[in-house]
């Protein structure tokens, strides 16, 4: 949590906000869990919620419900005001969430993690040898691990000050220690004579303004102390033993031995109302603001603030009809007509109206929403800065709604077009003489329709680019009669009736090139820089920038029935109504709600074949406590896997190559496929900088290629360099392989000997009972700093055959430049000569080296 002085008035108007924000709001329904695995998890914080099924199968939502996609089974996760940590099976650390103090930056060197803690702008884990780590906002000293604490058992991060229990049971807190009116015992103030402690909660609001403290006695007494402006730190007199505490903002939960939940303290938003005939708890969790806690039953209950949906409990969509990807959000409608929206709501756009009842289409837009009832009434919620929700009175029914950047487009039953809001580009002018209308699409500047008689018009913003003169609303002229067109930022495409695809405009990122292998179309989605489309047999296909994943189709995705391509993510319906979407995330608009608690699984295929690729009937498969046997062709299917960390085996497995498919499981997969070894050979090689320096740490894998399928690449083995940049595979089938080099440490590759698009000459034999040397790899030194050119970044290369460094800068000469240049690499080393390339021309730099000017 970021820690900034507040004068006093802006301290009074933030409480009114937190007032109206944190409305109190009716206990959400139970989700129910299944009877199955481990104990499920609730972990409440500042306005996210987040629950670790019976499977470790991780679901977050709230403010920061977006965690990473390939995380797997997860072990712990802890919520705090801004940001989110959860440990992996394995150990590993996951942070995301807001990063103003870097609490959300794991340290690299930390290793496997047996607890985390998230705190206010902070974050405490303990290493799995009890070692106590902090990081972030170290307002107070909160991150100032005390240097004789020795192993941790348990830490807790809480507002202003963090608390840890030693292995033997000590309890000790650091960091603010805010003196109160009724009392000297600051949150830090560790009660003397408490003995042996079993359980620790550090709570705190998300200002430091107040914190306090409650701890569990090892013979099950509770006790809190530091702030009590709301009564957080009295413990009820008729408690009794307590098996489990959790510290809130300004109010505190405990589960009596019994299994009785009592919450008290601040209850401005209702998050200290347990809700009436709970029933047995086993679990609680008190964020800021809200609550949730799990009943021995396996049910999940969560009430009070609800600012960002962190109170109500998500449950499965079931088969949907219509998806629309706004910006940061996503909307869709199941088969009983029901919208539900999620993701990005700083404006509102997911607040789905109470009243609204079945809904027959909807259109998520940049920060507004709106939605066609079954009875063709038209409303929109959201952003309205430019009006784009004021919906015209005088409407009527609504046949289509198009909800673009800033602006709206409807189609009235009759057929005439009506769009309103942002109109600087006119493009909510509706060409006159336009006549009926039977779609029409929104883009970020400029709309496009399409008349009944199937011709396409198209207005509003026309940016010209570079490679042509024909902008977003250009139509061409040989286009003739289109079945259905999709304007997104600067690039419109439209299908003719004979589903051919066109697009134009913008192209920064080849979103406008259509393959052209496509063939029929009969849907497309343009995105803000990528651009989706369905066959005419189902196939999605998608094209474009994809710094987010946004184009990364999933395997198996099956066919596809309709497709929404939104700035940085993509949603697809299949034609079992099954929904999916992938690319950004941070606002959780990727992450389809379902029941948190129930087990999500997933099918896994593949085949199992001899070296020459002939298949093998009756080998067994094993994942996650599935089987599977192969039929006569060698095919499997493992159906009903848990998704998560995958490790799948064929066995026996010393008998197959590669020994097991490790990975994480998040959708149907295919091509999972193993080889039967009966020849073996091996490979190794070196990796080094272009001055004949060992590289550490380069990720290598080796695939083989299947016999009889130059495309098919099976990957049998994956290592890091060591210390002196080499790696070897042993036990490998014999059989031609590609070798490919992937750099962590962010060196340049100057070049690789084999790559994953090599050609077959570039490929390696592997040969029986033979080691196969020398499969090198040569990367350039990275820098140890950008060059500055009067303050300003300019691009830094090496010459590998020289040693010479080269500075570029696309920027006229002047004779005034002032260039500053790393002295030395990385490695240490220092660059024989330097030059500085201007625009087209290029100077020595020995004089620059020096200290003077050009």
């Amino acid at each position: 949590m970021a820690h900034r002085l507040l004068h006093p008035l802006a301290l009074l108007t933030l409480f009114a906000l937190l007032l109206v924000a944190a409305l109190p709001a009716p206990p959400a329904a139970a989700t129910d869990a299944p009877t199955v695995g481990a104990l499920p998890v609730v972990e409440a914080g500042g306005d996210t919620t987040c629950v670790i099924n019976a499977a470790g199968q991780l679901y977050c939502w709230g403010e920061f419900g977006s965690g990473p996609a390939d995380l797997g089974a997860v072990s712990q996760v802890s919520v705090g005001e801004s940001n989110t940590c959860a440990i992996t099976e394995a150990g590993a650390l996951h942070c995301w969430g807001r990063n103003w103090d870097n609490q959300a930056n794991v340290p690299d060197d930390l290793g496997a993690v047996s607890q985390v803690s998230a705190g206010n702008h902070h974050t405490c884990a303990i290493t799995a040898g009890g070692a106590l780590h902090c990081w972030g906002s170290n307002w107070a000293g909160k991150t100032d691990v005390p240097e004789a604490l020795g192993a941790v058992s348990q830490v807790s991060a809480g507002g202003s000050h963090t608390c840890a229990i030693t292995a033997g049971g000590a309890l000790h807190c650091w960091g603010g220690n805010t003196g109160w009116n009724d009392t000297v015992t600051g949150q830090t103030d560790v009660p003397e004579g408490l003995g042996a402690i079993r359980q620790v909660s550090a709570g705190g609001g998300p200002y430091n303004l107040e914190s306090h403290t409650c701890a569990i006695t090892a013979g099950g007494a509770l006790h809190c102390w530091g702030g009590n402006d709301y009564g957080q730190t009295d413990v009820p007199d008729a408690i009794g033993m307590v098996s489990q505490v959790s510290a809130g903002g300004h109010h505190t939960c405990a589960i009596t031995v019994g299994g009785a939940l009592r919450c008290w303290g601040n209850n401005l938003s209702g998050q200290t109302d347990v809700p009436e005939g709970l029933g047995t708890v086993s679990h609680v969790s008190a964020g800021f603001f809200h609550t949730c806690a799990l009943t021995e039953a396996g049910a999940l209950h969560c009430w009070g603030a609800n600012r960002y949906g962190q109170a109500d409990l998500p449950d499965a969509l079931g088969a949907l009809s219509q998806v629309s990807a706004g910006s940061s959000y996503t909307c869709a409608i199941t088969a009983g007509g029901a919208l539900h929206c999620w993701g990005n709501n700083y404006y509102g756009q997911t607040n789905v109206p109470d009243t609204l009842g079945a809904v027959s289409q909807v259109s998520a837009g940049d920060t507004n929403t709106c939605a066609i009832t079954a009875g063709g009434a038209l409303h929109c919620w959201g952003g309205n800065d430019y009006g784009q929700t004021d919906v015209p009175d005088a409407l009527g029914a609504v046949s289509q709604v198009s909800a673009g950047f800033s602006h709206t487009c409807a189609i009235t039953a009759g057929g005439a077009l009506h769009c309103w809001g942002r109109n600087d580009d006119t493009q909510t002018d509706v060409p006159s003489g336009l006549g009926a209308v039977s779609q029409v699409s929104a883009g970020l500047s400029h709309t496009c329709a399409i008349t009944a008689g199937g011709a396409l018009r198209c207005w509003g913003g026309n940016t010209d680019w570079n490679d042509t003169v024909t902008g977003q609303t250009d139509v061409p002229s040989d286009l003739g009669a289109v079945s259905q067109v999709s304007a997104g930022r600067y690039l419109t495409c439209a299908i003719t009736e004979g589903g051919a695809l066109r697009c134009w405009g913008g192209n920064e990122y080849g979103q406008r090139d259509v393959p052209s292998d496509l063939g029929a179309v009969s849907q497309v989605s343009v995105g803000g820089r990528h651009t989706c489309a369905i066959t005419a047999g189902g196939a999605l296909h998608c094209w474009g920038n994809n710094p987010s994943g946004e184009t990364d189709v999933p395997d198996a995705l099956g066919t596809v029935s309709q497709v929404s391509a939104s700035f940085f993510h993509t949603c697809a319906l299949t034609a079992a109504g099954a929904l999916h979407c992938w690319g950004g995330n941070a606002s959780g608009e990727a992450t389809i709600p379902r029941n948190p608690l129930t087990i999500q699984t997933a099918t896994i295929r593949g085949r199992v074949t001899d070296a020459a690729g002939a298949g093998i009937a009756g080998v067994t498969l094993a994942a996650r406590g599935e089987m599977a046997t192969t039929d006569a062709t060698g095919s499997y299917t493992l159906t009903n896997v848990p998704q998560g960390s995958v490790t799948l085996v064929a066995l026996p497995a010393q008998r197959f190559a590669p020994p097991q498919h490790a990975f994480v499981l998040t959708h149907d997969v295919a091509a999972k496929d193993f080889v039967l070894v009966s020849e073996l050979g091996a490979l190794a090689g070196q990796v080094r900088d272009e001055r004949d320096a060992a590289l550490r740490g380069v990720r290598v894998v080796a695939q083989l290629r299947l016999a009889g399928d130059e495309d098919r690449w099976l990957t049998m083995a994956s290592a890091l360099s060591d210390a002196e940049g080499r790696y070897a595979f042993e036990r490998l089938p014999v059989g031609s392989y590609r070798v490919s080099f992937f750099d962590p440490a962010t060196h340049r590759s100057q070049f690789y000997n084999q790559q994953a698009s090599a050609a077959q000459a570039d490929l390696v034999t592997v040969a029986k009972d033979a080691t196969t040397n020398n499969i090198d790899a040569v990367f350039q030194r990275p820098l140890a700093s950008r060059a500055l050119i009067n303050g300003h970044g300019a691009s830094v290369s090496t010459n590998p055959s020289t040693g010479q460094l080269a500075v570029g800068m696309a920027a006229p000469l002047r004779r005034d430049l002032q260039v500053e240049l790393p002295l030395s690499c990385a490695d240490g080393t220092t660059p024989t000569t330097a030059t500085v390339t201007l625009g087209s021309a290029s100077f020595p730099l020995s004089e620059t080296l020096a200290g003077s000017g050009i």
